[in-house]
């Protein structure tokens, strides 16, 4: 799904670049996964906490909308996928064709437990949460799907905005609280769709790979002379 660079030849597939919102939802679980362990530790360090204070996530799930699940472990990972945030626009020229510029609303919820005691007038799961949140919100800011760092990631990513950010409490039995926190980013698909290509005919769709452009058997030349000195 990637573009090739300006020193690599075009894309040989006829459909061309196509991004679909599962494949953005499985970058970015990914990207979390990859990173989030990284960068838990420096909050917590910053927090004055020790480095493993924050553990690594024991669930994650992507869903339409951010609400607490009976499946869902804690501290827990919940991908909110919002839809399309604005209108797709045809930006920037991919080869063939021209690209369609999209950008997803995400919600990325953290869902934590901890014991009800309280630091400084907040609850300990509160705090948690928000500790989360803020290393989720710094992790997506600086990353991005780079194929230098992991080569199954295709750079399809362009930037991710912050835009929103909450702590909502869900939820309290005994001396237990859980608390979910939530870190809102619109994320940009620079090449989400190709148009002015395709196929040029209907092809056998039960092939196991993708139609390609058929290979160059000839070409030829019509060379015209232009006169110069004024004859």
């Amino acid at each position: 799904m990637s573009l090739p660079g300006p020193d690599l030849p075009d894309p040989v597939f006829q459909f061309g670049t196509v991004v679909g919102a599962h494949n953005v939802d499985d970058i970015l679980v990914d990207l979390i996964n990859f990173w989030s362990p990284t960068y838990l530790a420096e909050v917590a360090r910053r927090a004055g906490e020790a480095p493993d204070e924050l553990k690594p996530f024991r669930s994650y799930r992507v869903s339409h909308e951010l609400e607490k699940m009976p499946e869902d472990q804690t501290p827990g990972m919940i991908i909110a996928n919002r839809g399309i945030q604005d209108e797709p626009s045809k930006m920037g020229t991919s080869r063939p064709g021209k690209a369609y510029y999209a950008t997803w609303r995400y919600q990325f919820g953290v869902i934590l437990s901890a014991k009800g005691k309280k630091e400084g007038g907040l609850p300990r799961a509160q705090r948690l949460a928000k500790m989360y949140a803020v290393a989720i919100r710094l992790l997506l800011i600086q990353k991005r799907d780079d194929p230098n760092m992991k080569p199954e990631w295709e750079g399809i990513l362009g930037m991710l905005d912050w835009v929103d950010e909450s702590y909502d409490g869900i939820d309290s039995d005994g001396d237990r609280t859980i608390c979910l926190a939530h870190t809102d980013f619109n994320v940009n698909v620079p090449d989400a769709a190709i148009w002015a290509t395709g196929p040029l005919d209907p092809e056998s769709p039960f092939e196991p790979d993708s139609p390609t452009w058929p290979p160059v058997t000839a070409t030829y030349l019509n060379i015209i002379k232009d006169p110069t000195g004024g004859e």
